[in-house]
């Protein structure tokens, strides 16, 4: 699944979301209570 497909299906869900882009690397992280996103890097 593409990542725009992905984010589509899961945003607005009322619940905390994690997509795993390159696994174990590279993740994007959001929180629909807190209104927040961030992507999480592993170095």
């Amino acid at each position: 699944m593409n990542l725009d497909d992905a984010m589509q299906e899961t945003c607005g869900a009322q619940m905390g979301t994690i997509l795993s882009c390159i696994l174990g690397k590279l993740a994007y992280f959001r929180d629909e209570e807190m209104h927040s996103e961030r992507l999480l890097q592993r170095p």
